[in-house]
């Protein structure tokens, strides 16, 4: 389908297509449709802008009253950039 060929121009991966062909078409099944023409596509597969993501579950933690019983890591950022890669800190709580 010629409007599936024009959203993939660039190979920006499955998202990026979703949302192109949705500013102007509506059709039956067109999530699906983008997704199995990303699928299909060798460059986007080599590439890994093939993989529909899904954002992980957030599950609740418990909580102790002893000291150092639990960690959490997590990545903040960026903070600009130095030297031409963005910086980013590991956080621990």
């Amino acid at each position: 389908m010629r409007v599936l060929e024009l959203a993939h121009k660039g190979h920006l991966g499955i998202r990026v297509m979703k949302h192109r062909v949705r500013e102007d078409f509506w059709l039956p099944g067109v999530d699906r449709a983008n997704e199995h023409y990303v699928l299909d596509c060798y460059m986007s597969v080599l590439s890994g802008k093939s993989q529909v993501t899904y954002p992980s579950p957030v599950d609740p933690i418990e909580v102790k009253n002893v000291p150092w019983s639990k960690l959490a890591f997590d990545i903040s950022g960026p903070f600009g950039v130095i030297g031409g890669a963005p910086k980013y800190a590991l956080v621990m709580a």
